[in-house]
């Protein structure tokens, strides 16, 4: 080890510190798999998830499960609670990470990965398109849907969506009501934006179904800012 030791210490030494690596990202640098090991095992760097690695003396960030989940997934675009997190347009603590992958890709996470994640599987590209907006941590680009995308969401997984199988409901009245409520507050009553984003991402029924209920939503909202 007292041989090896210096060796691994400038291996560390080539990694930027709070940048996450894969695998293939340390190969690039010169280090191999037995010595990513071997920097864990001796304190010189962290494996937070499964393939994933980073120098010990980084700095704990909010977003650091988004951005493992990124780094083994980068086409995953986190939607619904997370995103709704994200933004600030919910009270719901989600215990998953949620995401939206092309219906016929599989997570590639390895096993024994860590956070659980609720996958949404969606088949157009306007789905993994349409309000998407980027940001990066840890050099990784995280995707995330738009604060209207994200209602427009919320409202599709939920019961009042008239083509939704219930099987298939994720969001409950309550968590629906309270994230356009939020969504609306921030936008000072306006919801012209989510009508823009329905008419990409909503099919013409369902479409007419989620207009009705945002006119209705937003009637009431009005009415109770100014009473």
């Amino acid at each position: 080890m007292a041989e090896v030791y210096p060796t691994l210490q400038r291996y560390a030494g080539f990694l930027e510190r709070d940048i996450l690596y894969s695998l293939e990202d340390l190969d690039k640098l010169g280090i191999s798999r037995m010595a990513a090991r071997r920097m864990v095992a001796t304190g010189l760097a962290d494996n937070p998830a499964h393939g994933l690695y980073i120098r010990s003396d980084y700095e704990p960030h909010i977003l650091d499960d988004h951005c493992a989940v990124a780094k083994r997934c980068p086409e995953a675009v986190f939607n619904l609670f997370t995103a709704a997190k994200f933004h600030g347009i919910t009270q719901t603590e989600p215990f998953d990470l949620w995401i939206g992958i092309p219906h016929a890709n599989a997570p590639a996470m390895g096993e024994n990965f860590l956070p659980d994640l609720k996958v949404l599987r969606w088949l157009r590209p306007d789905d993994m398109e349409t309000g998407v907006v980027t940001v990066e941590q840890r050099g990784v680009r995280l995707k995330f849907t738009d604060p209207a995308r994200t209602v427009v969401d919320m409202w599709r997984y939920s019961g009042h969506n008239p083509s939704l199988n219930s099987r298939f409901q994720r969001v409950t009245d309550e968590e629906l009501l309270q994230c356009i409520g939020a969504y609306l507050d921030r936008t000072d009553g306006a919801e012209a934006e989510l009508g823009d984003v329905a008419d990409k991402v909503l099919k013409p029924r369902t479409r007419e179904a989620f207009g009705d209920f945002v006119r209705n939503f937003a009637g009431g909202y009005s009415h109770n800012r100014v009473f």
